[in-house]
This record gives structure tokens, sequence and C-alpha cells, in this order.
């Protein structure tokens, strides 16, 4: 699985997970493959991934969007809470 695939992938899972105690794994899953993508990119720029790095843009913003709505579900059901990260890409 090539690099760019393995981002979208992990990226997928998390936006799919239901459980959410699996969603804080996924989640962190997807983050990290993102800023792994995002570093190689920058030290193998070729000026060829613009468009890449907008969609990384938009998932690390979508994750974080679904981090918050499940801290605040998770806040208002009593279950244990794990603060949004706040990941500077």
């Amino acid at each position: 699985m090539t690099k760019d695939v393995l981002w979208r992938e992990l990226y997928k899972a998390a936006i799919l997970e239901l459980d959410p105690v699996a969603l804080h794994k996924r989640i962190e899953a997807a983050h990290a493959a993102i800023r792994q993508r995002i570093s190689e990119l920058h030290s193998n720029y070729d000026g060829n991934s613009g468009e890449e790095q907008r969609e990384m843009v938009d998932a690390l913003n979508n994750l974080r969007a679904v981090q918050k709505i499940e801290f605040r579900l998770s806040s208002e059901a009593g279950r244990p809470r794990r603060e949004p990260t706040s990941e500077a890409s």
C-alpha cells in the first residue's frame, strides 16, 4: 500500500468508526499517517502534491471536528473524556 493510500484508508476508517473507544485510536492512527505523509512531501517536494496537501488539511480538520463532537457527547454521557488533540501540521 503506498503512503498516500495509507493515510486515506486510515482517515476513512476513523471517520466511519462508530465505537467511541476505538474511535480515539483510529483518529490517532490517521493523524500519525497524515503527519508522516506531510513530512515526506515536504522533504521530497516536486511541485505536484498541492491537491493531496489540500486533501490532508481537510482530513485533519474533519478529524478534529469528529474529536470535538465525540468529546462533547462523551461529556454529556458521563463517559471518560479524551481531550481533542490540537496537532499543528
